[in-house]
């Protein structure tokens, strides 16, 4: 620390001869392109967005200069790497991090507040956008982890700030030029990324290396002008590039570090090449197995069998699906048929109030004399029901091969996701409506005349559909293989 404060007041020496010499401020040298680019895109985003969080108040408004902090101590270091070489010691690169994360923490604090002087709870998606956005200054510590660019890093923290700043729009459209300014400055910056700094810092290849306890603006101060009475003396080092890991953890407390002697101790003995092998002791043929039969005696061999049907093999349980006993009663105003297999089956005693329900019956027939309200097939299989008369309809579900006869009056069948439906209509119900769904293999049968033979049709499965100009909407019609 000692020797950090007397390099900064020489730099401080060395800043008022110049100015003296000058007669004012000293000048920077040329500022590089990328440099002079960064500004470029602060002055259009920043700036305003600066004037406009003043209006918003003291919380919004400090953490708006935090960040302006930010991009003043970012600028800072890419002239540090205009002038200065990539440091090869992590301990370099870290130093520089902490910078910003202590940077972060002040962010923190002014969103979170105190219970003093709380910020307002409409503030909030105000500082969380903010809060997010100071990762960006993280950049710099992307290139070796993995990333393919640094970009990649400031596109992500763009999708977290938009996510609060598309509130504080919601909220209150007027701020639209507030947040869209801060969101420019995020879209400029990963393409400025890219165009210059696109897998890192554009660290300068032949100037000197960067070092620890420099301060950032040794990198901007131009070479010392002699004043009368001497030479002043040379300016200090440049500062850590903040182009590295993480600060590293710091160990637990109750754990003990190894002592500088044993790590040297360690790595003289892997460094020996070799030699690292001479401690080992040697297997001589008393000791191997296969050179000493009477080795292999106090070994259980493994057994084998030669047939492969020796070997028990392992059966798995079968699934048994427990069968649930048919069923055919009246419930209240239902009829009840119920898992029926092979079964021929009749009901006689009904009314048009009743409804007959059929489910998961198999190779059966029923016969319903009498008029109900209507006939329900659900997932039956080979299944045929005659009906006499029906008040609503038929209606099948899920079902294969079943059978719909009508011999008297029957206004509705509908045929939803049914593989192979046959129906026969008589001569009362011919104006029948089909409906079907979803279904396939299906055949309407009506009388060919009073020798009580059936004409059968096959109900269309397949459509085309095309638009139709004049009436502006698209038209579906039968497919001509199908007709």
């Amino acid at each position: 620390m000692a020797e950090l404060a007397q390099l900064v007041s020489r730099l401080e020496a060395v800043v008022q001869r110049l100015e003296k010499v000058g007669g004012g401020d000293a000048v920077e040298d040329d500022v590089p392109e990328f440099v002079e680019a960064f500004d470029g895109i602060v002055d259009e985003h920043i700036q305003p967005y600066l004037a406009d969080s003043e209006k918003l108040g003291e919380f919004v408004s400090k953490q708006a200069g935090l960040f302006k902090k930010g991009c003043d101590e970012l600028r800072k270091f890419l002239l540090l790497v205009s002038k200065c070489s990539e440091p090869k010691k992590a301990e370099n690169l870290r130093k520089f991090a902490e910078v910003y994360q202590g940077l972060q923490a002040q962010v923190k604090a002014v969103s979170a507040g105190d219970k003093k002087n709380r910020p307002p709870a409409n503030l909030k998606s105000h500082l969380l956008m903010v809060e997010e956005a100071m990762q960006v200054f993280y950049w710099f510590l992307f290139k070796d982890l993995g990333y393919k660019g640094p970009q990649k890093h400031v596109d992500s923290c763009l999708e977290q700030v938009q996510f609060h700043g598309n509130r504080v729009m919601k909220d209150d459209s007027e701020l639209r030029s507030w947040v869209k300014n801060f969101f420019g400055f995020f879209t400029k910056f990963s393409a400025y990324l890219k165009q210059y700094h696109t897998t890192g810092p554009a660290w300068k290849k032949t100037g000197p290396e960067a070092a620890v306890g420099a301060p950032v603006e040794a990198a901007a101060t131009p070479a010392a002008v002699p004043a009368a009475g001497g030479a002043p003396p040379p300016p200090p080092p440049p500062p850590p590039p903040p182009a590295g890991g993480p600060p590293p953890i710091a160990p637990k407390p109750g754990s003990k570090a190894p002592s500088a002697d044993s790590m040297s101790a360690l790595m003289a003995s892997i460094n020996r090449g070799g030699d690292v092998t001479k401690g080992l002791k040697k297997v001589t043929n008393d000791m191997k197995t296969h050179k000493n039969p009477e080795l292999r005696k106090h070994q259980t061999p493994v057994p084998f069998k030669k047939a492969d049907n020796a070997y028990k093999s392992v059966a798995t349980a079968k699934k048994t699906v427990k069968k649930s006993p048919p069923k055919l009663e009246l419930e209240g105003k239902k009829w009840i048929v119920e898992h029926q297999e092979g079964a021929t089956l009749k009901i006689s005693d009904c009314n048009m109030k009743q409804v007959v329900y059929i489910y998961k019956c198999t190779n059966s027939t029923l016969q319903i004399e009498g008029k109900v309200n209507s006939v329900i097939l659900d997932n039956c299989k080979k299944f045929g029901v005659a009906i006499s008369d029906v008040v609503s309809g038929v209606e099948t579900i899920n079902c294969q091969s079943v059978k719909v006869q009508a011999m008297g009056v029957c206004p509705t069948i509908s045929i939803d996701k049914t593989d192979g439906c046959g129906v026969w209509l008589s001569n009362q119900c011919l104006d029948c409506q089909v409906v079907t769904a979803k279904s396939s293999e299906m055949n309407i049968s009506i009388p060919k005349g009073d020798d009580g033979d059936y004409v059968e049709f096959p109900v269309i499965e397949q459509f085309k559909t095309v638009w139709n100009a004049e009436k502006k909407a698209f038209v579906t019609e039968p497919a001509e293989n199908m007709g």
